[in-house]
This record gives C-alpha cells, structure tokens and sequence, in this order.
C-alpha cells in the first residue's frame, strides 16, 4: 500500500481555511458579478406629496417616493423633465451597476423645484415602467 501524502491534504484544508472571509464576503454583499455591467430601467414611483395649492408667486415643491432595487448597486442616473405652462412630466431612469452590492433595498427620495409661473391648475406627471402615469394636481391660486 502506499503512503498517503498529507502534504495535499494540509494545502487543501489551508486554501478552504483562507478562502472562506471571501466567501463570507460575497454572501454578505449578494454574490453578485463584481465584473458585471450596467442595466438601466425606468424607476417605479409609488406616491407624489406636496401641496394641494400655491400661490401662483410661489415656488412648487414635490417629492418622488418610489422602489429603486433589492440592493445599492441599483441607483437613480437621471430624471427627463418636459415643462409646459400646465405641466411637468417626468420620467425617473434607474441604473443597476451591478457588481457585489450591499444588500439593503434601495429606495427613491426626489425632490423637485418647480417655478413660476404655474397655470392653474398644475398636473406633475411620472411615466411609470408599464407605460401608465401617476399624476399630482395642484391647484394655483
């Protein structure tokens, strides 16, 4: 018979032994692709707040609440906006950077500034992923 040689069998133990806080690290992170590109999406918002009505001197100000990613690599790029005297219609682009993220779900908190003038009455609207849109009548007084 021959003798085993425990040499392969203490190099595989210590590989196993040092490789395994990287393994810890990416479950930790998500275990995602740290070479993996970049995916854009169309960001899904949930409500729009802000007043019922403003002065038609005043600045109009509403927040954007909506779901960005299961994780922090999904991220807002940018926001189209098309203004017209009645309106603000507003699409909210998303990115996924990929890559090994943290795994905390990544919400959306937007405001926006809209200034005078206003017509009356005011509709902010946002494209949502399904081609529907949510809109926001403010009243200008």
């Amino acid at each position: 018979m021959k003798p085993r040689d425990s040499r392969g069998t203490l190099e595989s133990v210590l590989w196993a032994f040092l490789s395994m806080p990287v393994v810890v690290l990416l479950a930790a992170t998500g275990c995602g692709n740290p070479f993996g590109g970049t995916e854009e999406f169309v960001v899904q918002i949930d409500s729009i707040t802000g007043p019922a009505s403003v002065s038609s001197t005043e600045t109009l100000t509403v927040r954007f609440w909506g779901f960005l990613g299961p994780n922090l690599c999904s991220v807002l790029d940018h926001v189209d906006r098309n203004r017209t005297p009645n309106a603000l219609e507003l699409t909210f682009h998303g990115e996924n950077r990929g890559g090994t993220c943290l795994q905390a779900v990544s919400f959306l908190d937007h405001q926006e500034e809209i200034a005078p003038p206003l017509g009356d009455p005011f509709t902010v609207r946002v494209s949502q992923p399904d081609g529907a849109l949510l809109e926001k009548v403010v009243r200008v007084r």
